[in-house]
């Protein structure tokens, strides 16, 4: 009996011995588990990608004369050429390195890629829609509050030079 015993205090004190040592040695030395640095890993890396492609698709911007579209001030102005439409993959590839960067982000955060919760194929649809709609409506309110805003501080500006311009001439008539 007094052994059993025996045994099993020697056992205690070589686990906490080892509790110990182990504790001893993660206070000397930094551990990463390993699924956080496949995270940062993952973020640095696709971080780089999209500021890559966001170089690239700003210098294929300009050297596709895309900025000229976009500054016309009447459509019929300038033509659209279709090799113009060649930025398109462009951009959608960038949308998905900065969607593939905020999932690598997060997962980080969380501390790795398992840690992340599946999602939900009826939600994430209910949700796309729910956003398509409301950045909509918020778009159109935000734009035509502005558009009054500025057309109503442009209107003030140019109708009163226009008068002061016009009310100096018949003065001097």
């Amino acid at each position: 009996m007094k052994t059993n015993k025996l045994e099993k205090r020697v056992k205690q004190l070589e686990e906490q011995l080892i509790d110990s040592k182990i504790e001893k040695h993660t206070g000397n030395y930094i551990h990463v588990p390993v699924c956080n640095l496949l995270a940062l890993i993952g973020t640095l890396l696709l971080g780089a990608l999209a500021y890559g492609n966001w170089v690239v698709l700003t210098s294929l911007w300009q050297f596709l004369n895309i900025d000229t579209i976009m500054g016309a001030s009447l459509p019929l102005e300038v033509t659209i050429q279709t090799y113009q439409f060649g930025i398109l993959p462009m951009i959608i590839l960038q949308y998905v390195f900065v969607a593939l960067l905020i999932i690598s982000f997060v997962a980080l955060t969380k501390g790795g890629y398992d840690k992340l919760k599946p999602f939900d194929e009826e939600g994430l649809i209910v949700g796309l829609i729910f956003g398509l709609i409301l950045g909509l409506i918020l778009g159109l309110i935000v734009v035509l509050i502005l558009g009054l805003i500025l057309g109503l501080i442009f209107g003030l500006i140019v109708g009163l030079i226009l008068g002061l311009i016009s009310g100096l001439i018949k003065e001097y008539e």
